[in-house]
C-alpha cells in the first residue's frame, strides 16, 4: 500500500471513535468503556515469523503484533461477549483433559483414534461468514444483546476485524481476509466458525464417531 501510515491511522481512529462516541451518547456504553476502547496514538501492527523447528525445512509461522493497532482494545472488549459461542462438548482445553476423557471411557480399547490437523486455520477463517454466524446465533431469539442491536454489534465486529493493517519489511499491507495469529479475536473466530460447522457435520455424518474432540486446529 502507498498510503501514509499517519494518515491511515488518523482515518481509522476517526472512523472507530465516531462510532464509539455515538454508542456512548446513546447510552450503549458507559464513559469508562468508551475511554478504554477508543483509539489514540495507534500504529499498524508488525508482522514477524516464528520458526517451526519441529517441522522439516523449518517453515515460519506468521505472527501479528497487534497491540499498537487502532482496534486492539475494541477486539479485547468483544472477547468476553463472544466467549459463550465457543462453548461446545467437542472442545477440549488441553492434553490433560483429553487424556482424562480417554481414561474414563470403558469402550476405548477396541477403537481407532484419528488425528487431523487443520492447515493454516486462522488465516483461512472467512471473516464475513463468521460475523454472520455470530450475529445469527446471538440474535436468533433476541433483538438486543448486551445492550446492542444487531446492526450496532455488526458495526463493532467489523470495526474490530475488517481493518487489519500491518508493516512487514518496511512496507504497509492490509489483510484482506482471515484472522491473524496475534489478534485477540483470532482464536474466538476460529473456534466459533469450526463449532458451528462441526455441529452440522456431526449431525449429518453417515457414520458418526463415538467421540469427537478438538483443540483449536487439532481434531481427534
Amino acid at each position: 500500500m502507498n498510503e501514509n501510515c499517519y494518515k491511515l491511522t488518523q482515518r481509522l481512529e476517526t472512523r472507530l471513535n465516531n462510532t464509539l462516541l455515538s454508542l456512548h451518547k446513546a447510552g450503549k456504553i458507559d464513559r469508562s468503556v468508551y475511554c478504554s476502547i477508543r483509539a489514540s496514538g495507534s500504529y499498524p501492527g508488525k508482522l514477524y515469523g516464528l520458526p517451526k523447528t519441529h517441522k522439516a525445512g523449518v517453515p515460519v509461522r506468521p505472527i501479528l503484533s497487534a497491540v499498537t493497532c487502532h482496534n486492539y482494545s475494541l477486539a479485547k472488549y468483544l472477547v468476553p461477549l463472544l466467549m459463550p459461542l465457543t462453548v461446545s462438548d467437542s472442545n477440549i482445553s488441553d492434553a490433560f483433559q483429553f487424556a482424562k476423557t480417554i481414561q474414563e471411557r470403558v469402550d476405548a480399547s477396541p477403537t481407532l483414534m484419528v488425528s487431523l490437523d487443520i492447515e493454516s486455520l486462522f488465516t483461512n477463517v472467512p471473516v464475513s461468514k463468521t460475523v454472520n454466524i455470530i450475529l445469527n446465533k446471538l440474535f436468533a431469539n433476541e433483538s438486543v444483546y448486551n445492550g446492542f442491536t444487531r446492526a450496532e454489534f455488526h458495526s463493532l465486529l467489523m470495526l474490530a476485524v475488517d481493518d487489519s493493517y500491518f508493516v512487514f519489511n518496511g512496507k504497509l499491507y492490509k489483510q484482506t481476509d482471515g484472522m491473524a495469529m496475534g489478534s485477540p479475536l483470532g482464536p474466538l473466530f476460529a473456534n466459533i466458525f469450526l463449532t458451528h460447522f462441526e455441529d452440522i457435520w456431526l449431525k449429518n455424518a453417515p457414520i458418526k464417531p463415538i467421540m469427537y474432540k478438538r483443540y483449536v486446529d487439532d481434531t481427534l
